[in-house]
């Protein structure tokens, strides 16, 4: 489950969905009806990781970022997501590096009225601060008919792009670009030995999506 693997993505990505489905009453993970789903996706600044040699410190911070990350969802909703690395390069003047990465999450809730998504992004902004000066820390918008499946890849999928951040008289503005071989590489070494479901957690039916998902995967390798 070496979450650089796009093999392994693939797969995770079909797991995660073919469990998903079921507890959305829809047979297939590319059917589903608005508003009974939403993608909601957190960046939060405590969470910025800047290369390092040492696999140890890495994978301690990633689990840290991930248990924190699951607090910050509440869990009377039902929940699945990733935190995922952002690359961001040319970022000195707000990350203090040429290079570093922020630890976001991107998942999907279900099951809930708009009021408790509204609620819930309300407390979230309430305990983290953006990664970003002036960008939102959490953002949740309905996910459209026949786009979940198009939602749960994008959750799952390995980071392919890089960022840089030019500050304006306005504040900082975010220009995003396909990421280049070398911070490929690097996005890769710093990744390693990480898996795919220490990268993921759920809420509710979430967690048991999760459970169901790492056992199919695993019973198959």
């Amino acid at each position: 489950m070496s979450c650089e693997n796009p093999y392994a993505r693939n797969l995770w990505f079909d797991h995660l969905g073919r469990h998903l489905s079921p507890f959305l009453d829809n047979d297939d993970v590319g059917d589903i009806l608005p508003p009974r789903a939403y993608m909601l996706t957190i960046a939060s600044g405590d969470y910025t990781i800047y290369p390092s040699d040492d696999k140890s410190v890495r994978r301690k911070f990633i689990r840290r970022c991930v248990a924190d990350y699951k607090g910050l969802v509440s869990n009377q909703v039902n929940f699945i997501g990733m935190v995922e690395p952002g690359v961001y390069v040319s970022c000195g003047r707000a990350f203090g590096s040429n290079l570093a990465y922020n630890l976001h999450c991107h998942g999907i809730v279900w099951g809930c009225r708009p009021q408790q998504i509204q609620s819930l992004c309300k407390d979230i902004r309430k305990k983290v601060s953006s990664a970003v000066p002036g960008f939102g820390a959490v953002l949740a918008k309905p996910i459209k008919n026949g786009d979940l499946a198009q939602v749960l890849w994008y959750c799952t999928k390995f980071p392919n792009k890089q960022y840089q951040l030019w500050l304006r008289e306005t504040g900082y503005k975010q220009y995003k670009r396909q990421i280049n071989g070398v911070n490929a590489v690097r996005l890769y070494y710093q990744m390693s030995h990480i898996r795919l479901d220490d990268l993921t957690f759920g809420h509710l039916w979430g967690e048991e999506i999760k459970d169901r998902a790492t056992r199919d995967y695993v019973s198959i390798r």
